[in-house]
């Protein structure tokens, strides 16, 4: 029997034999890794149990004056004293973030979101990327320390250098010699810690006077240990955490970010741990009296009349510049 063409059957189709549903084995989210996040490890960190409070400071030539003389017994002997100052303070703050869940929401939202955990893992990493904006916007800038330099491409004068990626007239080890050799020559203390951004460091791990020193060791790349060494250096943190530019909810499609740490450079003094008359180019406050301090603590609140758990997170903490001749700011060391 022959039909007319609007009777023709459509043959069987993909999507009428298997409807589309979430896999219920993988999701997508980008997210940055939190050992992206360097803040913590920069400053180190005291516990303190008040909110503010002062602390002490010994005056810069107390442990450098020559003050012995020479000396008869029966007469007096030199003396002299020391000065301390109390003024100085620190003002934890608190920092946080929450999440309104609703509950009618999770419990119909497929397996695989796993909506409790996509909701910790959010307002923590909001948090900690909060964390690393304020510190390279407070410390990681010029006229912070006692000594700022800034990047040139020709004629560098006393307070500037030649970019690390003029890969001819550059020497970066040479500046940082040169540095160091401030800061010691200031403070009595060798620095022992670097921060550079990620810019920076793809820069430098390539540059011809770093590859030089490790031409004759069969690694296959320059990591920033190594990197750290031939600068003299105990420490190298790279700064690689970037921020959304674009305005939100423009979509995937027109998603740009930006560096949080630019192209700068630091170098400067951190002493293992914090101690009574240990210098610091800075130390981080951590209030405990609620919590991690400078730890994101996470808690879940419901609310039965809205029936609403809020995931909160919140941190308390203050970070101050400590010693600002104990570290040399390097701006705009790559074009």
């Amino acid at each position: 029997m022959n039909y007319p063409y609007s009777e023709i059957r459509k043959a069987a189709d993909v999507g009428d034999v298997h409807v589309d549903v979430p896999l219920t084995t993988m999701s997508v989210a980008y997210m940055q890794s939190i050992d992206t996040f360097i803040a913590t490890k920069v400053f180190p960190t005291i516990p303190v149990t008040f909110l503010s409070n002062r602390y002490y400071t010994f005056a810069r030539d107390t442990f450098f004056r020559n003050r012995a003389r020479k000396w008869t017994p029966g007469t007096p002997m030199p003396q002299s004293m020391f000065d301390l100052d109390n003024t100085p303070t620190y003002s934890c703050q608190f920092r946080a973030f929450e999440h309104p869940l609703r509950w009618d929401i999770a419990r119909n939202a497929d397996s695989v979101i796993n909506f409790e955990r996509a909701v910790a893992e959010f307002v923590t990493h909001t948090l900690l990327l909060g964390r690393e904006i304020e510190w390279s916007q407070t410390f990681f800038k010029s006229g912070v320390w006692g000594t700022n330099l800034t990047g040139v491409t020709s004629g560098p004068s006393s307070d500037q250098f030649i970019k690390w990626d003029d890969y001819v007239n550059s020497n970066p080890i040479e500046d940082f010699t040169k540095a160091i050799l401030t800061i010691k020559s200031k403070t009595g203390y060798t620095p022992n810690v670097a921060v550079m951004s990620e810019q920076v460091y793809q820069k430098l791990r390539i540059h011809p006077v770093i590859k030089e020193m490790y031409k004759y060791v069969q690694v296959p790349v320059v990591t920033p240990d190594m990197i750290a060494n031939v600068l003299g250096l105990e420490k190298l943190y790279i700064g690689s955490a970037i921020v959304a530019t674009s305005e939100e909810g423009a979509g995937d499609d027109n998603f740009t970010a930006d560096w949080v740490f630019g192209k700068n450079a630091w170098v400067g003094y951190v002493p293992p741990s914090p101690s009574l008359m240990m210098p610091a180019s800075g130390y981080t406050f951590s209030f405990t009296g609620l919590g991690g301090g400078y730890e994101v603590v996470i808690q879940r609140i419901p609310d039965q009349r809205h029936m609403v758990d809020y995931t909160q997170g919140y941190m308390c903490y203050d970070q101050k510049v400590i010693g600002k001749d104990l570290g040399v700011f390097f701006a705009d060391a790559v074009s």
